[in-house]
C-alpha cells in the first residue's frame, strides 16, 4: 500500500525531471517513480510545484499585469476544481472499494464456516442413518424369526387341539357304550339267570370302556398341559413382539430426526447459495467502484492534458508590435 508523507522535495525533483524529458507530472507517474505516495498528497506537492513554475514563467516573461493575472486565475481555478473533484471522487471510491473489500472479506470466512458445519453435519448424518439401518436390518431379522417361531407354534395348537377333540370324541363314545352297557344290566338282572353269560360279556365290555375312558381322559389332560404351555409359550413371543415392535419405533423414530438433520442441512444449503449470490453483488458492486476509479484517472490525464496545453500557449514569447519609422 502506498504510504502518506512524501516530501515536497521528493515530488520536486521527479517533476523538474519529467519536465526536462518533456513529460507532464501527474500523481500516477510521480508514485511510479517514487514507489510511494498517498494520491492526495501527491497532487498536492504536484500544484504546489506547478504553481511555482507559473510564478517563474510569469516573471521571466514580460505579459501585461491583466493578461498574466486572468490567465493565472484560469490555471488556477482549473487546477483547483479538477483537483477537488478528483481528490473527492478519489476518496469516495477508496472509502467504497475498502467497504466492499471487507463485506466480501466477513462473507467468505461465513461462507467457510458454513461449509464446514455443513461437511460435519453431512458427515454425521450419514454415520447414523448407516447405523438406523443396520439396526432396522437386524430388527427385521428378528421379527421374521420370531413370525417363523410364531406360525410353528400356531401349527403345534392346531395339531394339539386337534387330538384333543379326538379324545372328546372317543370319551363320548365310551360313554354312550357304558350306557348301553347299563341298559344292558338292567335287563339282564331281569332276565336273571338266563342272561348271565351276556352280563358277563358286557361287564368285561364295560371294564374295556372305562379303561378306555380313562386312557382317554389322561390323553386329554396332557393335551391340556400342552395347550398351557402352548399359551405361555406363545405370551412370551408376544411380549418379545411387543419388546421388538418398541425398539422398531424407537429406530423409526431415530431415523425421522436423521431425517430432520438432513432438512436442516438442506437449509444450510440455502444459506450458502444466498451468500454466494450475496459476493456476485459486492463483485459487481466492487467492478463498478474500479470502473468509477478508473474514469477518475482518465479526468484527471485529461485535466493535466489540458493544462499541458495551457502551459504551452502561455510559454510562447509575445512579439512586440512594430512601431511606425518616422520619415
Amino acid at each position: 500500500m502506498a504510504r502518506e508523507g512524501v516530501s515536497y522535495d521528493e515530488v520536486e525533483r521527479v517533476c523538474e525531471q519529467f519536465a526536462r524529458d518533456d513529460i507532464s507530472p501527474t500523481w500516477r507517474k510521480v508514485r511510479d517513480e517514487l514507489g510511494t505516495g498517498n494520491p492526495s498528497t501527491l497532487l498536492r506537492h504536484i500544484k504546489t510545484w506547478k504553481e511555482r513554475q507559473h510564478a517563474a514563467f510569469n516573471t521571466d516573461v514580460e505579459l501585461p499585469q491583466s493578461v498574466v493575472g486572468v490567465i493565472k486565475k484560469a490555471m488556477l481555478e482549473a487546477v483547483d476544481n479538477a483537483t477537488e473533484k478528483q481528490e473527492a471522487a478519489l476518496a469516495d471510491s477508496n472509502e467504497q472499494l475498502q467497504e466492499s473489500l471487507k463485506a466480501l472479506a466477513s462473507v467468505e470466512d461465513q461462507m467457510k464456516v458454513l461449509e464446514q458445519e455443513k461437511n460435519t453435519l453431512l458427515a454425521q448424518s450419514e454415520a447414523k442413518i448407516l447405523e438406523l439401518e443396520k439396526q432396522l436390518a437386524a430388527s427385521q431379522r428378528q421379527a421374521d424369526d420370531l413370525t417363523v417361531q410364531n406360525k410353528a407354534l400356531n401349527n403345534k395348537l392346531d395339531e394339539a387341539l386337534r387330538v384333543q377333540e379326538i379324545a372328546r370324541t372317543e370319551s363320548a363314545k365310551a360313554q354312550m357304550q357304558v350306557e348301553r352297557a347299563d341298559k344292558a344290566t338292567d335287563k339282564a338282572e331281569q332276565r336273571s339267570e338266563e342272561l348271565r353269560q351276556e352280563v358277563d360279556q358286557m361287564k368285561a365290555a364295560l371294564t374295556s370302556a372305562e379303561k378306555a375312558a380313562a386312557t382317554a381322559e389322561a390323553v386329554a389332560n396332557e393335551q391340556s398341559k400342552a395347550i398351557d404351555r402352548l399359551d405361555a409359550e406363545l405370551a412370551e413371543d408376544k411380549q418379545a413382539l411387543t419388546t421388538l415392535q418398541s425398539r422398531y419405533d424407537n429406530l423409526l423414530s431415530r431415523y425421522e430426526e436423521a431425517a430432520k438433520t438432513e432438512a436442516k442441512v438442506q437449509e444450510q444449503d440455502k444459506q450458502i447459495n444466498r451468500l454466494e449470490t450475496d459476493i456476485l453483488t459486492h463483485q459487481r458492486r466492487y467492478e463498478d467502484l474500479l470502473s468509477k476509479y478508473e474514469a477518475c484517472t482518465r479526468l484527471e490525464s485529461a485535466t493535466t492534458a489540458r493544462l499541458a496545453v495551457l502551459e504551452a500557449k502561455n510559454s510562447q514569447p509575445v512579439r512586440p508590435t512594430d512601431k511606425p519609422s518616422k520619415k
